[in-house]
């Protein structure tokens, strides 16, 4: 007696159709077979010894591999989109090494879900071409917005956006952020609810808040995990209680994650899949993309490049190490040469600079041991990773000129990886606005 479902479809895959003469040659066990007879070891399933139940079970485990080969093919289809953001079919096969059948089925599986979406907008068409013109494929969009939170030493900052990263509405709060963890995420809290009335969206439009925090993070735990960097954090589960006040599906990260997940995705990483990031601030945090996203280490630590070692005799950093490269790099490290330079004891890094803009030699003398302390970082990363592009960005940019000639030559000095090969060092070009349009992206990297 036929059975239905599963086990009809391995009927059809092993039983010929009506008709159908056995083959004359082959193999002894294909020799002689009656019409319709199943063939190869699958005869089994087929003889008296098996019973519709064992054919069942049998049907489904096939089912379940097959389910298991569509899962796999959908999540390479969208993680290829996902690293390189807008493929056409051939691209797509391409990258994958999927069949053109396979990726065909799958990209027409992942249309009909609504998890991908077609655009031939970009097609020439004043080029003529034969047959099928080729489409760009992009992962699908869903609409409503995001929330990007910033969590600075010093400052809380929010903005609203859409999930193209188009910024609706903004505010900022300062704060100490490092020593008042509490105060900070009631603070972003009370400004969201504000900016969410500004820019008119309702709450039930907003996909997710991603926030970030300038430490590192233990990812199993999302808690901060070190005892010396901001202090009051530690074991604060911060998305968590954001959560709770909000109402909303929140996720944390590093920021400096979030910024070089924004350059990926938005900014002068577009055209990479591996980069490092470094933000110049009132300390360096350090974000690796690898293979298009976050590289995080097992726990969720990798990317603490302002706690590269640059002189190991050097400054005492709160991390308990010395020489650290934010102690000899970050706009607190040159505030701090600043004062021992005698240029004054009120400083800021901006005062700094201005004094070196216009020809002091001892304020000159500041950047260029910033610089020598960035080359030697940078020529260490270079050698390690030899990524194609590594940026810097953050509030010390402005004083490119001053540093980077310094830099450039302590890593060509100090590195033969970058010596020889067409490395990249350049500046990152979404400044503030980076950690947001990683927020804006957060969302789907968690996701694929």
């Amino acid at each position: 007696m036929r059975s239905c479902g599963a086990v009809a479809l391995i009927d059809r895959i092993v039983r010929p159709r009506p008709g159908t003469p056995a083959p004359a040659t082959g193999r002894p066990w294909q020799r002689n077979r009656p019409l319709g007879a199943p063939i190869g070891p699958l005869a089994l399933i087929f003889s008296a010894k098996w019973t519709t139940a064992h054919r069942a079970r049998y049907a489904a485990i096939v089912v379940t591999r097959i389910s298991a080969r569509r899962d796999r093919t959908r999540q390479l289809l969208l993680g290829e989109l996902g690293r390189r953001g807008a493929l056409t079919r051939t691209q797509l096969a391409a990258a994958t090494g999927l069949s053109p059948s396979a990726t065909a089925a799958g990209v027409a599986d992942l249309l009909a879900d609504g998890l991908m979406s077609e655009d031939d907008a970009t097609r020439d068409a004043a080029v003529p071409r034969r047959g099928r013109r080729s489409t760009q494929l992009t992962l699908a969009r869903p609409s409503g917005h995001v929330i990007g939170i910033d969590f600075g030493h010093m400052h809380v900052r929010v903005a609203v956006a859409d999930t193209t990263a188009a910024v609706l509405a903004e505010a900022e709060r300062s704060l100490d952020v490092d020593q008042r963890a509490s105060a900070a995420i009631a603070a972003a809290a009370d400004i969201i609810h504000e900016l969410l009335g500004k820019a008119g969206v309702d709450r039930g439009q907003v996909l997710c808040v991603a926030a970030g925090v300038p430490g590192p993070l233990d990812r199993d735990r999302k808690v901060v995990s070190s005892p010396t960097i901001l202090r009051s954090w530690i074991d604060l589960p911060a998305a968590d209680e954001l959560s709770r006040r909000l109402g909303l599906p929140v996720i944390i990260d590093n920021d400096a994650d979030m910024g070089a997940l924004g350059e990926k995705r938005y900014g002068a990483g577009r055209d990479y899949d591996d980069l490092v990031l470094l933000t110049l601030g009132t300390g360096i945090g350090g974000g690796i993309i690898s293979g298009g996203r976050i590289l995080h280490g097992f726990v969720g630590m990798a990317g603490e490049l302002g706690h590269t070692t640059v002189s190991p005799t050097g400054n005492p950093c709160g991390c308990g190490n010395q020489g650290c490269l934010e102690k000899h790099a970050s706009a607190t490290a040159v505030v701090a040469m600043g004062r021992m330079m005698g240029l004054g004891d009120h400083l800021t890094s901006e005062a700094v600079y201005k004094l070196a803009a216009g020809g002091d030699e001892k304020a000159k003398a500041v950047f260029t041991a910033m610089g020598q302390a960035l080359g030697t970082a940078l020529a260490t990363l270079v050698n390690i990773f030899n990524f194609p592009l590594y940026l810097l960005s953050g509030g010390m940019l402005p004083a490119w000129d001053l540093f980077a000639p310094t830099m450039m030559d302590e890593v060509r000095r100090r590195s033969f990886v970058f010596r020889n090969t067409p490395t990249r060092i350049d500046k990152a070009t979404l400044g503030n606005e980076a950690g947001l349009y990683g927020a804006a992206y957060l969302p789907y990297e968690k996701h694929f």
